[in-house]
């Protein structure tokens, strides 16, 4: 297996040429059309779904609603991810007001607090405060933080839908002056389901509603984040490597194929996005295999994991807290600071 130095100069010189080589295939093109389209469908439904909650229907129908709200709503936090990027439009106000809809006001968090912290999340790919939490397999099991984060991890992604929710309270309440419009969403959607459903099917069947909508929604959206950076590089903030082998070194691609673009919702083509966050979630399918083999060609690191493994890993990390770093086939290329 071929291993080269990447140094910081190459490195750059490489990234140039890769986007030349994707802005030429046309694949950083918009598609407003086709968001606006889903934004619409998905609020049709979202619509109709809490419509035949408030009629009170019996639990097998009630649940498969309250399912399909919870796709719904990760499909609606995946519009306000591509707003918070600028591309639906590519226009700040119109953007924004997109994600806030989609997310504060569908979903019930706060678009801010998110894009806050994504932004973060982008600059460095792989980073330690916002990574899940995993045991060094060199590390005794029974260490007393190892053994705090694991169970910390057990109890609290089950929950994370309401720490969420939570969190986006406590965030606006800290910075009111700039999550006026998430404000306005929030009592909107709070509205909904704590004061107009409850006046018609009463407070216990809706509350109830809601808690298993957070419950579905929260785990549901963490594996969709984890399983993309679960096992790969936690990159250093102080002294990061550059952009190109930072995001390759911290991010993996998934399966691919219709079932699993459904249930992945396009981030199974997570590298494509890191190191292209402006390009459209609907071009990153095209644009993955011309990145793959521009990797492979110039032995950068390109990781690529079945959705069966990654969700196996996810679901061992989560356990144990152990965490199998994915192989990087076709290159060992590695970064040496010049």
């Amino acid at each position: 297996m071929k291993t080269d130095v990447i140094t910081r100069e190459s490195a750059d010189s490489l990234f140039s040429e890769l986007r030349s080589r994707v802005s030429d295939a046309g694949y950083l093109s918009r598609m407003p059309s086709r968001e606006m389209g889903i934004l619409a469908a998905i609020m049709a439904a979202y619509a109709a779904s809490v419509i035949g909650l408030l009629l009170a229907p019996s639990w097998p129908i009630r649940g498969l609603l309250l399912v399909l709200l919870a796709y719904l709503s990760i499909q609606a936090g995946l519009i306000a991810h591509e707003a918070a990027h600028r591309n639906i439009t590519g226009v700040i106000g119109i953007d924004r007001l997109l994600g806030v809809a989609s997310m504060c006001l569908l979903v019930g968090i706060s678009y801010t607090r998110f894009w806050d912290l994504h932004r973060k999340h982008h600059r460095y790919g792989g980073d330690e405060s916002l990574m899940p939490q995993v045991r060094d397999p060199a590390v005794d099991i029974n260490d007393k933080d190892v053994r705090g984060r694991v169970w910390s991890a057990r109890i609290l992604f089950p929950l994370m839908g309401i720490v969420q929710k939570v969190q986006a309270l406590q965030y606006i309440w800290k910075n009111p002056d700039s999550t006026r419009g998430d404000q306005i969403a929030l009592v909107l959607h709070y509205l909904l389901w704590l004061v107009v459903a409850p006046s018609i099917i009463g407070f216990p069947a809706a509350f109830l509603n809601y808690i298993i909508l957070a419950i579905l929604v929260g785990p549901y959206a963490g594996t969709l984040y984890f399983i993309t950076h679960e096992g790969m590089d936690i990159v250093n903030t102080e002294s990061p490597p550059p952009y190109l082998m930072r995001q390759l070194l911290s991010t993996r691609d998934l399966g691919s194929g219709v079932i699993n673009n459904l249930l992945l919702a396009g981030v199974n083509h997570h590298v494509g996005h890191h190191l292209f966050p402006g390009m459209s979630r609907f071009q990153l399918p095209k644009a993955r295999p011309l990145i793959r083999r521009f990797c492979r060609a110039n032995s950068l690191p390109y990781a690529e994991t079945s959705t069966g493994a990654a969700f196996r890993g996810l679901a061992r990390s989560l356990y144990d807290g152990y965490c199998v770093p994915p192989g990087l086939p076709g290159s060992t290329a590695y970064y040496e600071r010049s």
